[in-house]
């Protein structure tokens, strides 16, 4: 049965990225068929196939020309969160997770309790911690992080700033079937491997050498020989520069041999600012389009003159960047 949803979602993949070259009025705008291609890109596990929209950036929502909704916008956000997240691209899974978190909105739904979910949880493995949502995140999507809810989730947030490894493990045993029901026990696991590497990280600013054994003890492992595994997977994946000299069990902490002066550091830094340059006219173009919009106008008079003044504007913010975001 597996098999054969994968065999079907591979066939519906191309006939959508077919619909969506045909029917988007260009490359940068944002549809409702994005959410449904990453969607069978998931059930597929083809997640290279979404690899080239995934890194694109997508900064047009118009409603009136791809009725794209709010529902819409989350899915995108949450399936192109696991699709990064499958990819190991884990700071985009982190972009679009709280993307969808911060959009605009009255009520929190079950595509909001995922996305926030996942979020904590690739904030863990990939930050090491979780740092508090945006000011202008939505007031229900607070309520929603601090409800019981998001308990397990929470828990495990506590525990992983413990820095304490047996506890950790106690609350993923714990709400080992909240993480199970919720499909996140993969990650959960992720996250327990993580925090010995944090530890071994942290290490790294205070001593130059450190034994195997002491790393062990430090790091919440087993023995010797886990701790020589950890750090020579972190060598391999530049999580940490170090060596290891098998004749004493003696591990040698250095700085990156990285100097950051090549020309392809050069190319790539150019590349980013360019992008933070459109992104900037960009928005200054949709600022200066909301400052002459009649309709936006009439409302800041309208509660000005109501007796709140330029305050409750706050009160409704929601309102406001959810009418012009998706034609509300």
């Amino acid at each position: 049965m597996l098999q054969e949803d994968h065999r079907l979602a591979r066939l519906g993949m191309l006939p959508l990225m077919a619909a969506l070259q045909r029917l988007a009025p260009s490359r940068e705008h944002l549809t409702p068929i994005h959410a449904d291609l990453f969607q069978l890109c998931l059930v597929a596990k083809c997640y290279n196939a979404a690899s080239p929209l995934l890194n694109l950036e997508l900064t047009e929502v118009d409603p009136s020309k791809t009725a794209m909704g709010p529902t819409d916008f989350q899915l995108y956000c949450y399936y192109g969160g696991m699709l990064a997240t499958g990819l190991k691209q884990l700071p985009r899974a982190l972009e679009l997770f709280l993307q969808g978190l911060t959009a605009p909105t009255f009520v929190w739904s079950a595509v909001t309790a995922a996305i926030y979910k996942k979020y904590v949880l690739i904030s863990l493995i990939h930050n090491g911690a979780l740092a508090p949502l945006p000011k202008f995140t939505s007031q229900k999507v607070r309520q929603l992080a601090d409800s019981g809810d998001m308990k397990a989730y929470n828990d495990l947030v506590t525990a992983y700033n413990s820095k304490n490894t047996e506890r950790l493990g106690r609350v993923a045993e714990q709400h080992s079937a909240a993480y199970n029901t919720d499909g996140n026990i993969g990650l959960v696991k992720q996250v327990l491997s993580s925090l010995p590497v944090r530890t071994i990280q942290r290490l790294t600013q205070t001593y130059v050498t450190l034994s195997l054994a002491d790393i062990a003890r430090a790091a919440g492992l087993t023995g010797a020989e886990e701790a020589e595994a950890v750090i020579l997977r972190m060598i391999s994946c530049r999580e940490v520069f170090a060596r290891i000299n098998d004749r004493d069990g003696m591990v040698t902490f250095m700085q990156d041999p990285q100097q950051y002066n090549s020309a392809d550091v050069a190319r790539r830094l150019d590349g980013a600012i360019r992008q933070c340059m459109s992104l900037a006219s960009q928005v200054q173009g949709v600022q200066d389009s909301l400052l002459l919009d009649r309709s936006y106008l009439n409302k800041l008079v309208m509660r000005e003159r109501g007796g709140g003044g330029l305050g409750a504007l706050g009160a409704a913010a929601d309102a406001d960047f959810a009418g012009a975001m998706f034609g509300a």
